[in-house]
């Protein structure tokens, strides 16, 4: 199926037929940042009850992570309405039941509601991560089991330093 990704974690989900913001050629082959593929594997049997998505785009992450965790509320926050639009057709392409909240822009506060007791976080922001992934603003971020984040220090240099001390505690 040529709507399908063929390889890697998330090998058979249902695909839209574009990519918001990203490369859509290496989404279908499965590809697409394979440097997460083994971590992404490793937490595959760990329970989240909520995935919560910044940056979701058209859903790789927040629907691949749903076919994982069929029980998780997968709230997703994307400034694209297309981006959004897209993750609800990959929804329901991949019959998933899960509760789905799809959202606009993130900020440090309006994330918080939705961190839960098992909250896997992905931050894929462009630079944003750094006003969003506050724990002074939002000390409810130091209670997420897990997060990957993409960090853009070539955006706005000195991001990686600064999320290290934020969460080094954690």
């Amino acid at each position: 199926n040529p709507r399908a990704v063929q390889a890697g974690p998330f090998k058979s989900m249902q695909y839209v037929d574009m990519a918001v913001g990203s490369s859509y050629f290496h989404k279908l082959v499965g590809s697409y940042e394979a440097v997460l593929h083994p971590t992404i594997e490793r937490i595959r049997g760990k329970k989240f009850d909520t995935v919560l998505d910044i940056g979701s785009a058209e859903g790789y992450y927040l629907i691949g992570f749903g076919r994982f965790y069929k029980d998780a509320h997968l709230v997703g926050f994307e400034i694209e309405e297309k981006g959004r639009q897209l993750t609800e057709e990959m929804y329901t392409m991949n019959h998933l039941t899960n509760k789905l909240t799809l959202l606009g822009e993130a900020t440090a506060k309006n994330i918080t509601p939705y961190i839960t007791n098992h909250t896997l976080l992905v931050c894929d922001c462009e630079g944003g991560e750094l006003d969003i992934l506050d724990p002074v603003t939002s000390p409810e971020l130091l209670t997420v089991d897990m997060a990957i984040i993409e960090l853009h220090d070539f955006i706005r240099p000195g991001i990686q330093e600064s999320l290290t001390n934020r969460f080094k505690a954690t």
